[in-house]
């Protein structure tokens, strides 16, 4: 296969939104001792990429800054033969997805060759780019950290987001009892196909009442294994949800990172664990075998239908910025995503009020907190000259359940406009005492 002296990549030229995605053009990578040259055909967009861009995730030591976890595509050119894992096992010319610490966002990368897979049976190569990193996570935290079984009483937050959703169809598969938790009729009915149980529906419930709700629908067992991506806010009741010997697996704390307030020996008394799952600073040898544990586990589910290997939108490299803002736009209000970019607002008497634009979003309703402690209401989307406009309140408090009581209060102060431009800067009515409306 001819390999051209150049490629189209994505580079960020600094920390921010949107406007720092730049593609242009730089030197096709060589493959180095145990690498593999791939033609990308499809690269995965990830939370981590959009953290990266934001400055929040930087690449491991070593890695290409180039963003982009998750790649297919063909085989284009082998690297000189190190002794490493996963040598000798492809040919140019065949059909792989990968798994990247970096450098998928471009039409070639340089891929070590234990972290190859060939693609399932009857995917396609833009299906087969969404398949490593949530396999290989999943399979790694469920399967590798908490050893869950056929049987196994399961929890999953966020059971129908990207991590979510796919682990409730891999626990199903392998016989797994699952219980998940999401936000909204909709979600909730969706979880339930993907093949949980029990879905509960956070949105409608206090935060943390889910714990006493696993409890019942377990008469009274309790989850084996937690599958917790929220942090913080969630690890009391994770705790309480927990059976005893149950494993908690944290993946991501996009509510927060520090508890407020946590009594360790609630986890003990129940000879419980905690513990956490990565997989993009592992090393190549460990990565090579998270990778082959994975395909064996679960690529013969995907090739049988039970897992879904779904993709929400296709986007040519060149429209790389307009792809995260469509990935942003369907997060969740919560610490670490990007979903609401505070456009302006400064705190005054604790508290911050503020206008984020979300090109194309749909409001739905929703809360969260963010690392400086604050908790997050979402009040509305108003159209803007702009682009839409989510209007957020952020309570700084002492506790979760305390900032929501009093984001929901100030909340029914507020008044907002439902049709026609709204000027820029914000115009309009001012919430509540102790708190400051942009204008």
């Amino acid at each position: 296969m001819d390999v051209p002296a150049q490629m189209r990549a994505v580079r960020f030229t600094g920390a921010g939104d949107n406007g720092v995605v730049r593609v242009g053009h730089e030197p096709v990578p060589d493959p180095g001792p145990g690498e593999v040259l791939v033609h990308v055909a499809a690269a995965g967009l990830n939370r981590a990429d959009i953290a990266q861009r934001e400055g929040r995730y930087p690449p491991p030591r070593g890695a290409s800054e180039i963003p982009g976890l998750e790649v297919s595509g063909t085989v284009a050119a082998l690297g000189p033969e190190a002794g490493m894992p996963g040598e000798g096992r492809f040919a140019v010319g065949d059909r792989v997805c990968a798994l990247l610490a970096g450098g998928g966002f471009a039409e070639y990368v340089a891929v070590p060759a234990g972290q190859l897979m060939a693609v399932p049976d009857g995917v396609g190569l833009v299906e087969a780019a969404a398949l490593p990193a949530v396999a290989c996570t999943v399979h790694s935290a469920l399967v590798g950290r908490a050893g869950v079984q056929a049987g196994d009483r399961v929890l999953v937050h966020g059971a129908t987001g990207g991590i979510g959703s796919f682990a409730v169809q891999f626990l199903a598969a392998l016989g797994a009892r699952v219980l998940g938790t999401a936000g909204g009729p909709e979600k909730v009915a969706l979880g339930r196909r993907l093949g949980a149980e029990h879905m509960f529906d956070h949105r409608a419930a206090e935060s943390g009442a889910f714990a006493p709700w696993v409890k019942e629908v377990t008469d009274g067992h309790g989850a084996d294994v937690i599958l917790d991506v929220v942090g913080a806010p969630y690890l009391a009741p994770n705790v309480s949800a927990l059976a005893p010997e149950g494993r908690i697996v944290t993946l991501a704390v996009q509510g927060g990172a520090v508890p407020e307030d946590f009594n360790i020996m609630k986890l003990v008394v129940k000879r419980g664990w905690l513990t956490g799952a990565t997989l993009r600073s592992r090393s190549v040898v460990d990565k090579a075998g998270i990778v082959a544990a994975a395909e064996r586990a679960v690529w013969p589910l995907v090739a049988a239908g039970r897992i879904d290997a779904s993709v929400g939108a296709c986007f040519p490299l060149a429209e790389a910025a307009a792809a995260q803002t469509r990935f942003t736009a369907a997060l969740p209000c919560l610490a670490g995503s990007s979903s609401v970019t505070e456009a302006m607002g400064r705190v005054v008497d604790g508290q911050r009020w503020g206008l984020g634009t979300i090109p194309g979003a749909r409001f739905k309703g929703g809360w969260g907190s963010t690392p400086e402690g604050y908790v997050v209401r979402q009040l509305g989307i108003v159209p803007g000259t702009k682009g839409d406009l989510a209007v957020t309140l952020q309570v700084r408090t002492g506790t979760h359940e305390e900032g929501t009581a009093i984001a929901d209060e100030l909340a029914r102060s507020v008044r907002l406009p439902r049709s026609g431009p709204v000027p820029w800067p914000w115009a309009g009515p001012r919430p509540g005492p102790g708190t400051w409306a942009p204008g």
